[in-house]
């Protein structure tokens, strides 16, 4: 008898390298061998995110096979996905304060769970939330598992919450994989010269003045920037623009602080709008 590995369904050698190293040790006492097959892999193809393989026990003599184990091999680390955004181990979202949330994990074991934790904890009475789990056999031992949620924020108070998606297995509660969530309820804009929950302001400023936009909690992708509406050539009007950042967890503060000269008599005003872009 020896070993062999078998891809199901194969996999080409240009695909995933395969080295083989087969030991035999007798057993002298009673006619049998202990057989140990020793393998280095190497994934060459970036398309492949796992396979199944099989341990075969073959009679070298007529190529018969006798005992097989079945074996599925995960090369990449994933996370829970959260409302479709895949490869993410850290999530922020703009949403209602009633609204939808998505959790979704594939080819984990049948054992598997996916469950919602506030961090830190969140009382029902602040934040009510339904949960429905699905599971969906792969038939190759593994499932796909997703968990849809509906919630409700009660508490006025409460502008923002983060929660984790957790990986659990339900025959012992151990927890294996996690994706965080910072869920922000309000729709909040641009914030021009301090003036807080105005999507237009009106200012009367000095022909040379400075202007500032701030916007908090977002993304760290993103950034700020000023539009005329519509446009103003830079030998009308010059702006000297400087943006800075502050890092809170996995979002951000940031501010955008202009200096400008308008240098045509004729401007007598201008509209022009803070823009929350990505970078």
């Amino acid at each position: 008898m020896v070993l062999e590995w078998v891809f199901t369904p194969p996999v080409s050698p240009d695909e995933i390298s395969i080295e083989d190293e087969l030991s035999k040790m007798d057993n002298r006492d009673d006619g049998t061998s202990n057989i140990t097959l020793r393998s280095s892999f190497r994934v060459l193809s970036q398309s492949i995110h796992h396979v199944t393989l099989e341990c075969r026990v073959v009679d070298e003599n007529d190529g018969s096979q006798h005992d097989v184990t079945t074996v599925e091999v995960l090369f990449d680390k994933n996370f829970p996905v959260v409302n479709g955004l895949v490869h993410q181990q850290h999530v922020v979202l703009n949403v209602k304060r009633e609204d939808k949330l998505t959790c979704t994990m594939n080819r984990v074991s049948p054992t598997m769970v996916l469950e919602w934790v506030f961090t830190p904890p969140v009382p029902p009475n602040e934040i009510s939330m339904d949960n429905e789990l699905s599971k969906t056999d792969n038939r190759d031992g593994t499932s796909n598992i997703t968990l849809s949620s509906s919630f409700r924020v009660l508490s006025q108070s409460i502008h923002y919450v983060t929660l984790e998606c957790r990986v659990v297995d339900e025959n012992d509660g151990s927890q294996h994989d996690v994706t965080t969530v910072e869920l922000l309820f309000d729709n909040n804009f641009p914030v021009v010269n301090g003036l807080v929950h105005q999507q237009h302001v009106v200012l009367k400023v000095n022909r040379e003045d400075k202007l500032t936009c701030t916007m908090n909690r977002v993304s760290q992708t993103m950034v700020l920037e000023w539009v005329f509406t519509p446009p103003v050539s830079p030998d009308e009007m010059s702006m000297d623009n400087e943006l800075s950042y502050t890092i809170k967890g996995w979002t951000s503060n940031i501010t955008l602080s202009s200096s400008f000269h308008v240098l045509s008599q004729s401007i007598h005003h201008v509209t022009l709008e803070c823009r929350v872009i990505v970078e």
